[in-house]
């Protein structure tokens, strides 16, 4: 029977298992010997420095499209937003919403 820890104790990391629980070096020489393995076999894969910069570009286009889609979802207000240091938005006068004959009078 096992005894359950006082409950006001930390709990226990999880151990590690596997490749992660050997050390550097051992990681190391097994790393190693799996890839002489996948070149010997003819398996392994190699980047030239235009397939890297294809891969680079394709990244980038990714990460960009992304960016524009977020932003064509969230659009921004109208303005320059500024925001102090209490973190509340501040708009300036020059960027402030003007009413329906074009005067800034009428803020709400």
């Amino acid at each position: 029977m096992t005894t359950a820890p006082p409950p006001d104790s930390p709990p226990k990391p999880p151990r590690k298992r596997g490749f992660a629980a050997l050390d550097a070096h051992a990681r190391s020489l097994i790393s190693a010997a799996g890839g002489r393995a996948a070149h010997a076999q003819g398996v392994a894969h190699r980047f030239d420095s235009a397939e890297g910069r294809l891969a680079a570009d394709t990244r980038y286009r990714k990460l960009k499209s992304s960016a524009d889609k977020k932003a064509d979802t969230h659009p921004e207000t109208e303005g320059d937003v500024k925001a102090d240091a209490d973190g509340k938005a501040d708009r300036t006068e020059s960027n402030a919403p003007t009413g329906k004959d074009g005067d800034s009078s009428d803020r709400r």
